[in-house]
């Protein structure tokens, strides 16, 4: 049917169906222009909780770089450390090991300053001896002093090095023995002496 053909109550009837058909679809639009703006309002409220997000994630990612990087140095000075202990307890069992042997040999050194200590109150008190007798026998000896210029000479009578002490002892003990006993056989002999002058007197 042609709109010209048409009656105005006919023609009315569309009009009023398509205006309705406008409305109804002017209000859809108005409403999914506000559900798409909503959407939309959602979407950048999403972008920034994701970008919030990830840069949170990223401090808690440079975060956890510092705390590996302060327990990386913090292992490394412990190693350092633990590595500088044992050296140091090495050194010190050897030190340990070194102070016992000094200390043993300290004993010993203590040992034997008081032998020598002992050796030398014995060689003080013999040349203390010595140095009596020597004057007892100057003294007693007026030679010795005169002679005393010629002890020690080599080839000399007095050549100590070329005679042995303690034979040259020896012998005079022997010579003083024979002595005491020729000294005894003289009285013996002077006893007998006298008694047979006595008798033959008689």
């Amino acid at each position: 049917m042609a709109w010209n053909t048409m009656s105005l109550p006919e023609l009315t009837i569309p009009f009023l169906k398509a205006e309705s058909r406008w409305q109804t679809l002017s209000l859809e639009l108005e409403s999914l222009k506000a559900d798409v703006i909503a959407a939309e309002e959602g979407v950048a409220v999403a972008e920034a909780a994701l970008k919030e997000a990830n840069e949170e994630e990223d401090n808690h990612q440079i975060r956890v770089g510092e705390v590996k990087a302060l327990y990386d140095e913090a292992k490394a000075s412990l190693n350092e450390f633990e590595g500088r202990l044992a050296h140091c307890s090495s050194e010190l069992s050897e030190i340990k090991s070194q102070k016992a042997s000094l200390a043993k040999k300290a004993e010993k050194c203590v040992l034997e300053a008081k032998k020598l200590s002992v050796a030398i109150s014995r060689i003080q008190k013999e040349r203390h001896g010595a140095e009596k007798l020597v004057a007892n026998l100057l003294k007693n000896n007026a030679w010795i002093e005169s002679e005393m210029s010629a002890f020690g000479v080599a080839g000399g009578d007095y050549d100590f090095k070329a005679t042995d002490p303690s034979k040259m002892s020896r012998k005079l003990q022997s010579l003083q023995t024979e002595q005491e006993a020729l000294v005894s056989f003289v009285s013996f002999l002077r006893g007998s002496f006298s008694r047979l002058t006595i008798l033959i007197v008689r």
